[in-house]
């Protein structure tokens, strides 16, 4: 579910939506894309995931350095890779409505089609 809800921060944020219409919206974004969105998740979590672990392990291994300090400073430093995975699902939210706008026009094309044609040879 993860995958599936995972631009419904976005959603709420860039389409006002709240609670539970957030979470549809992101179903609905989603749908048929789960490995996509999966790929998303790993590729931005994994490496923030590394990063902390690789910053504060020297901490394990020289515990006499661990002071309060420290560990600030470097969990600000992992902090700073946070944004990185906002700015990569608010990319994914504008790719799926740019695509569902696409595929209304089109719909809308193809339904008008004949008609339009018709009427526009008057």
């Amino acid at each position: 579910l993860g995958a599936r809800f995972s631009l419904s921060d976005s959603t709420a944020i860039l389409e006002r939506r709240a609670g539970t219409g957030a979470l549809g919206r992101s179903l609905e974004l989603t749908r048929g894309r789960f490995l996509i969105f999966f790929g998303l998740c790993t590729i931005t979590i994994v490496p923030i995931m590394l990063a902390g672990f690789v910053v504060f392990l020297p901490l394990e291994f020289f515990p006499e350095y661990d002071h309060w300090l420290v560990s600030t400073a470097l969990a600000c430093v992992v902090d700073l890779l946070e944004p990185w995975m906002t700015l990569v699902f608010v990319a994914a939210y504008v790719q799926c409505r740019a695509e569902e706008r696409r595929a209304r026009a089109s719909a809308a094309a193809v339904a008008a089609g004949p008609e339009s044609a018709a009427g526009s040879s008057d």
